[in-house]
């Protein structure tokens, strides 16, 4: 039984929303408030798994309380309950679970309490098994810690460089004498040999600080990353990509998967050459992949999740012509032809950059405009 509070303005609104929730047989209600400074005072004896909050209130947004909850407690589900569509983009930033119109149908309200049940009693076997797990974000910046919120204290550049090159290696191993060809090119293997060992002795150390032993091994003149005892960004949104393709996930889930995990490009802080074909790659797999849940969002008329798919692939590739093709397209469909025009115009100008024009696709949804 999933333990939820509920936040709204409205008595009435509280209301319905309740006897639905009691309907569903899964939701067990802890608390209710009208406003978002009383739902705060609540976490200080109540952690509910689950919040449903409006957003349009006084004094705290619904947006702001989302944000506090979630600097409070990382684990809470928050689902979004408003009569509104043009939060939907600012919700999905704050990693929200849902996004729900009003008035709320209480089949669309099933379906999101079933999703969440299951990702709940997931998510608690997760973290007992990941409780000695080292955090790596890779995505934005590259950071890595342990699960205390202590970070890494590199000592050298080239050790920082080295635990990346293993982390983002996609076989079980890394042969010795490719990590030497990729760190240092330019050094005699003689001591580039030495470079590398000072520099893995060095990780191993610092590793071990951070409470996390046996991450590395060494066999057969050959690397080897114990990927199990990480707990990263990158190998989540690659794992999460490849639920969704085997079926196993639904495109609202990946999509907040997405929105929730790329903050920024791979490595962004760092310029390590050799990562680049890695980064164009795992880059095109995402776009790809937000492109199709674009699709499948239109297909089933949610325009507000296929804007924001589409949205986001266009952060990720800004000259990429097919996401501003798909941002057209539905500003079109809805009707919202400034919206549409001003999306052209932007495509217009990112490829004057490449001193290109819009392809006779552009041209064409541009005519529908007038």
């Amino acid at each position: 039984m999933l333990t939820a509070y509920l936040v709204d303005d409205e008595k009435h609104a509280l209301t319905l929303l309740e006897k639905n929730l009691q309907k569903t047989g899964l939701v067990e209600i802890i608390g209710q408030s009208t406003n978002g400074i009383d739902a705060l005072q609540a976490m200080e004896h109540a952690r509910p798994q689950v919040w449903f909050i409006d957003i349009d209130m006084p004094e705290i947004t619904g947006l702001e309380l989302a944000q506090q909850i979630n600097e409070l407690d990382e684990r809470a589900f928050i689902v979004f309950t408003t009569a509104h569509q043009q939060y939907a983009i600012q919700a999905f930033e704050l990693a929200a679970t849902d996004y729900i119109l009003k008035p709320v149908d209480y089949n669309r309200l099933l379906k999101t309490v079933e999703r969440i049940a299951k990702e709940a009693a997931l998510y608690e076997t997760v973290a007992i098994l990941d409780h000695q797990k080292l955090q790596v974000q890779l995505l934005g910046s590259y950071q890595v810690s342990n699960r205390a919120g202590q970070f890494m204290n590199w000592r050298f550049a080239k050790e920082r460089e080295l635990f990346a090159c293993m982390l983002l290696n996609n076989t079980d191993s890394i042969a010795r004498d490719k990590l030497i060809d990729l760190l240092w090119p330019n050094d005699s293997y003689e001591k580039a040999k030495i470079y590398l060992h000072t520099a893995m002795s060095v990780l191993r150390k610092n590793l071990k600080k951070l409470g996390i032993e046996q991450t590395i091994s060494y066999k057969m003149e050959s690397y080897m990353l114990n990927k199990s005892k990480l707990d990263c960004d990158v190998y989540k949104l690659d794992h999460y990509i490849a639920e969704y393709y085997n079926g196993n996930t639904s495109p609202i889930q990946l999509l907040k998967d997405i929105t929730k995990l790329y903050q920024g490009g791979m490595l962004a802080d760092v310029d390590y050459p050799w990562s680049l074909p890695m980064i164009r790659e795992f880059e095109r797999n995402i776009v790809n992949t937000l492109f199709k849940l674009t699709h499948t969002f239109i297909g089933q008329k949610q325009y507000e999740q296929a804007l924001i798919a589409a949205q986001k692939a266009s952060q990720i590739a800004p000259y990429e012509e097919d996401a501003y093709l798909l941002l057209m397209t539905i500003h079109i469909q809805q009707a919202n032809l400034q919206q549409a025009f001003d999306v052209y115009k932007q495509l217009e100008q990112k490829l004057g950059e490449l001193n290109v024009t819009p392809s006779a696709q552009a041209q064409q949804l541009l005519q529908q405009l007038k």
